[in-house]
């Protein structure tokens, strides 16, 4: 199966939208995702993102939990999974979904896949 145009914006347009939500989920979000977390256990402020964090990350250092940056590891690999996964959907679909037809060699016509001879040319296949 030869590789096209499409396959290649497929495959490219994957790992765009991957390495988008590895920097999004990961990076930026880290901390409104803590936050919300934070706020659901009755806090606002600083005190809501750390809090939400180190819950994410088994709780705190003290405590014996992994703390903040646990919890923003938790969420960056949370990040990268969902990455992976659309670039491979993304690969996935290039693969399968856009299947080249068999063409005669002399004339460059797409062929019926159980034809022998070409309906434009006549040759034999």
């Amino acid at each position: 199966m030869a590789w096209t145009w499409k396959k290649t914006a497929l495959v490219i347009g994957g790992t765009l939208a991957g390495g988008v939500a590895i920097a999004v989920t990961g990076g930026l979000a880290a901390p409104a995702i803590g936050a919300t977390v934070g706020s659901a256990l009755g806090l606002s402020g600083a005190a809501a993102t750390s809090a939400g964090l180190a819950a994410l990350g088994g709780g705190a250092l003290a405590a014996g939990g992994g703390g903040m940056a646990a919890g923003t590891a938790a969420i960056v690999t949370a990040g990268a999974v969902l990455g992976a996964a659309s670039g491979a959907v993304a690969s996935g679909l290039a693969a399968a979904g856009l299947h080249d037809p068999k063409r005669c060699k002399t004339c460059n016509v797409p062929l019926d896949e159980k034809s022998d001879f070409c309906p434009q040319c006549g040759k034999r296949l």
